[in-house]
Protein backbone atom coordinates (compact mmCIF):
# COMPACT_ATOMS: atom_id res chain seq x y z
CA UNK A 1 0.00 0.00 0.00
CA UNK A 2 0.79 3.56 -0.80
CA UNK A 3 0.01 6.21 2.05
CA UNK A 4 0.20 9.77 1.37
CA UNK A 5 -0.12 12.28 4.38
CA UNK A 6 -0.55 15.76 3.71
CA UNK A 7 -0.42 19.32 5.74
CA UNK A 8 -0.45 19.00 9.53
CA UNK A 9 0.60 15.89 11.93
CA UNK A 10 -0.57 12.61 10.10
CA UNK A 11 -0.16 8.95 11.22
CA UNK A 12 -0.40 5.55 10.04
CA UNK A 13 -1.97 2.72 11.84
CA UNK A 14 -0.24 -0.71 12.18
CA UNK A 15 -1.61 -4.17 13.74
CA UNK A 16 1.70 -5.90 15.35
CA UNK A 17 4.31 -5.04 17.84
CA UNK A 18 6.91 -2.77 16.69
CA UNK A 19 9.85 -5.25 16.77
CA UNK A 20 7.98 -6.80 14.44
CA UNK A 21 8.70 -4.39 11.41
CA UNK A 22 11.30 -3.60 8.96
CA UNK A 23 11.74 0.17 8.36
CA UNK A 24 14.02 2.33 6.28
CA UNK A 25 14.28 5.03 4.22
CA UNK A 26 14.01 5.51 0.24
CA UNK A 27 13.97 8.24 -1.18
CA UNK A 28 11.30 10.57 -0.18
CA UNK A 29 9.27 7.79 1.23
CA UNK A 30 9.46 5.29 4.71
CA UNK A 31 9.05 1.65 3.86
CA UNK A 32 7.59 -0.38 6.47
CA UNK A 33 7.67 -4.31 5.95
CA UNK A 34 5.54 -6.75 8.11
CA UNK A 35 7.22 -9.93 9.07
CA UNK A 36 4.33 -11.35 9.68
CA UNK A 37 2.60 -13.04 6.78
CA UNK A 38 -0.76 -11.38 4.97
CA UNK A 39 -1.09 -8.88 7.56
CA UNK A 40 0.52 -5.00 7.15
CA UNK A 41 2.45 -6.52 4.34
CA UNK A 42 5.04 -3.81 2.37
CA UNK A 43 3.40 -0.08 3.09
CA UNK A 44 5.23 2.70 1.15
CA UNK A 45 4.29 6.16 3.28
CA UNK A 46 5.27 10.15 2.28
CA UNK A 47 4.46 12.53 4.63
CA UNK A 48 3.64 10.88 7.42
CA UNK A 49 4.75 11.85 10.76
CA UNK A 50 3.42 9.74 13.22
CA UNK A 51 3.41 5.50 13.67
CA UNK A 52 1.20 3.30 15.88
CA UNK A 53 1.82 -0.14 16.54
CA UNK A 54 0.29 -1.91 18.89
CA UNK A 55 2.74 -1.20 21.49
CA UNK A 56 2.81 2.23 21.31
CA UNK A 57 3.05 5.47 19.13
CA UNK A 58 6.53 6.57 17.54
CA UNK A 59 8.40 8.92 15.28
CA UNK A 60 10.49 8.12 12.75
CA UNK A 61 13.90 8.60 14.82
CA UNK A 62 12.83 6.21 17.10
CA UNK A 63 12.29 3.24 14.58
CA UNK A 64 15.87 3.83 12.54
CA UNK A 65 18.88 3.04 13.99
CA UNK A 66 19.41 6.32 15.03
CA UNK A 67 22.72 5.78 17.30
CA UNK A 68 23.47 8.84 20.17
CA UNK A 69 27.59 9.51 19.29
CA UNK A 70 29.63 11.91 21.81
CA UNK A 71 30.38 14.65 20.19
CA UNK A 72 28.70 13.16 16.46
CA UNK A 73 28.20 15.25 13.65
CA UNK A 74 25.28 13.49 11.43
CA UNK A 75 25.08 13.26 8.14
CA UNK A 76 22.04 13.47 5.61
CA UNK A 77 20.89 12.81 1.82
CA UNK A 78 18.97 15.22 0.33
CA UNK A 79 17.17 13.15 -2.51
CA UNK A 80 15.95 16.08 -3.97
CA UNK A 81 19.25 18.32 -4.37
CA UNK A 82 21.53 15.47 -4.23
CA UNK A 83 23.63 17.48 -1.20
CA UNK A 84 24.37 16.20 2.19
CA UNK A 85 23.31 17.94 5.17
CA UNK A 86 25.47 17.79 8.54
CA UNK A 87 24.53 18.21 12.33
CA UNK A 88 26.10 18.31 15.13
CA UNK A 89 22.84 18.99 17.16
CA UNK A 90 20.71 15.42 18.37
CA UNK A 91 17.35 17.45 18.59
CA UNK A 92 18.01 18.99 14.91
CA UNK A 93 19.23 15.59 13.88
CA UNK A 94 15.27 14.28 15.46
CA UNK A 95 13.58 17.27 13.84
CA UNK A 96 15.35 16.84 10.13
CA UNK A 97 14.40 12.89 10.38
CA UNK A 98 11.11 13.39 11.91
CA UNK A 99 9.87 16.59 9.27
CA UNK A 100 11.77 16.53 6.58
CA UNK A 101 10.66 13.41 3.90
CA UNK A 102 13.78 14.26 1.45
CA UNK A 103 16.44 13.99 3.70
CA UNK A 104 17.55 10.50 4.16
CA UNK A 105 19.46 9.77 7.50
CA UNK A 106 22.87 8.25 6.99
CA UNK A 107 24.24 8.12 10.55
CA UNK A 108 27.67 9.51 12.29
CA UNK A 109 29.95 10.63 9.63
CA UNK A 110 32.46 11.72 12.27
CA UNK A 111 32.85 13.24 15.72
CA UNK A 112 33.45 16.90 16.49
CA UNK A 113 37.24 18.09 17.89
CA UNK A 114 37.04 17.48 22.16
CA UNK A 115 36.25 21.15 23.41
CA UNK A 116 39.33 20.71 25.83
CA UNK A 117 42.11 20.42 23.45
CA UNK A 118 44.17 23.74 22.73
CA UNK A 119 43.87 23.16 18.82
CA UNK A 120 40.01 22.97 19.09
CA UNK A 121 38.60 26.14 17.24
CA UNK A 122 35.17 27.37 15.90
CA UNK A 123 33.31 25.57 12.87
CA UNK A 124 31.07 28.10 11.38
CA UNK A 125 27.63 27.62 9.83
CA UNK A 126 26.14 29.50 7.10
CA UNK A 127 22.95 28.55 5.13
CA UNK A 128 22.47 29.62 1.53
CA UNK A 129 19.17 31.02 0.49
CA UNK A 130 19.61 30.31 -3.04
CA UNK A 131 20.56 27.03 -2.99
CA UNK A 132 19.16 25.56 -0.06
CA UNK A 133 22.42 24.48 1.54
CA UNK A 134 24.96 24.88 4.43
CA UNK A 135 28.45 25.60 4.22
CA UNK A 136 31.30 24.94 6.76
CA UNK A 137 34.16 26.74 7.31
CA UNK A 138 37.03 27.63 10.61
CA UNK A 139 38.88 30.10 8.27
CA UNK A 140 37.59 33.66 10.22
CA UNK A 141 38.94 35.29 7.04
CA UNK A 142 36.79 33.21 4.55
CA UNK A 143 33.70 33.68 7.03
CA UNK A 144 34.22 37.52 7.04
CA UNK A 145 35.01 37.47 3.55
CA UNK A 146 31.52 35.90 2.98
CA UNK A 147 29.58 38.05 5.06
CA UNK A 148 30.62 40.99 3.73
CA UNK A 149 30.19 39.54 -0.35
CA UNK A 150 27.89 36.91 -0.30
CA UNK A 151 24.13 38.65 1.39
CA UNK A 152 22.56 34.66 0.28
CA UNK A 153 24.82 33.38 3.16
CA UNK A 154 22.80 33.65 6.43
CA UNK A 155 25.33 33.37 9.10
CA UNK A 156 24.15 30.65 11.64
CA UNK A 157 27.18 30.69 14.28
CA UNK A 158 29.20 28.18 15.70
CA UNK A 159 28.76 24.51 14.07
CA UNK A 160 30.86 22.75 16.64
CA UNK A 161 34.41 22.44 17.05
CA UNK A 162 37.40 21.32 14.67
CA UNK A 163 41.11 20.93 15.15
CA UNK A 164 43.21 23.36 13.35
CA UNK A 165 46.14 20.83 13.33
CA UNK A 166 46.91 17.25 12.96
CA UNK A 167 46.49 16.27 16.47
CA UNK A 168 46.84 12.34 18.01
CA UNK A 169 43.72 10.55 17.00
CA UNK A 170 42.48 12.75 15.02
CA UNK A 171 41.61 12.66 10.67
CA UNK A 172 41.17 15.19 8.20
CA UNK A 173 38.42 16.51 7.03
CA UNK A 174 38.02 17.15 3.41
CA UNK A 175 36.02 19.23 1.10
CA UNK A 176 35.09 19.34 -2.52
CA UNK A 177 33.42 22.44 -4.07
CA UNK A 178 30.72 20.79 -6.67
CA UNK A 179 30.87 22.63 -9.54
CA UNK A 180 26.94 21.58 -11.16
CA UNK A 181 25.07 22.39 -7.71
CA UNK A 182 27.32 25.28 -6.93
CA UNK A 183 27.64 23.48 -3.43
CA UNK A 184 30.60 22.12 -1.12
CA UNK A 185 30.87 18.31 0.30
CA UNK A 186 32.74 17.53 2.89
CA UNK A 187 34.19 13.95 4.43
CA UNK A 188 36.39 12.41 6.88
CA UNK A 189 36.20 8.66 4.87
CA UNK A 190 39.91 8.25 3.16
CA UNK A 191 37.95 5.39 0.63
CA UNK A 192 34.59 7.53 0.42
CA UNK A 193 37.52 11.15 -0.68
CA UNK A 194 39.72 9.01 -3.48
CA UNK A 195 36.51 7.47 -4.96
CA UNK A 196 35.17 11.29 -5.86
CA UNK A 197 38.69 12.66 -7.15
CA UNK A 198 38.51 9.03 -9.10
CA UNK A 199 34.96 8.99 -10.34
CA UNK A 200 33.60 12.26 -10.13
CA UNK A 201 34.90 15.53 -12.11
CA UNK A 202 32.52 17.87 -10.86
CA UNK A 203 33.66 17.33 -7.84
CA UNK A 204 36.71 20.20 -7.07
CA UNK A 205 38.70 18.79 -4.37
CA UNK A 206 39.79 21.89 -2.24
CA UNK A 207 42.13 19.69 0.39
CA UNK A 208 41.99 19.83 4.15
CA UNK A 209 39.30 21.87 5.56
CA UNK A 210 40.35 21.02 9.19
CA UNK A 211 40.64 17.90 11.65
CA UNK A 212 38.36 16.04 13.49
CA UNK A 213 37.82 12.51 15.53
CA UNK A 214 36.65 9.29 13.98
CA UNK A 215 33.28 8.08 15.10
CA UNK A 216 35.19 5.18 16.80
CA UNK A 217 38.06 5.32 18.67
Amino acid sequence: DSLIGGNGEDSVFLLGDKPQYTVLEHGDCVIIIDSEFERDGLDKLSSIELFTFSDGTFQLSELLNVTDIERGIYRFFNVDTGTHFLSGSRVERDSVINNLDAFNFEGPSFRAADPTNAAADSVFRFFNTQTGTHFFTQSTAERDNILDTFPQFSFEGEAYKGYTEEVAGSTPLYRFFNTQTGTHFYTAAEAEKDSIVANLTSFNFEGTAYWVDPVMG
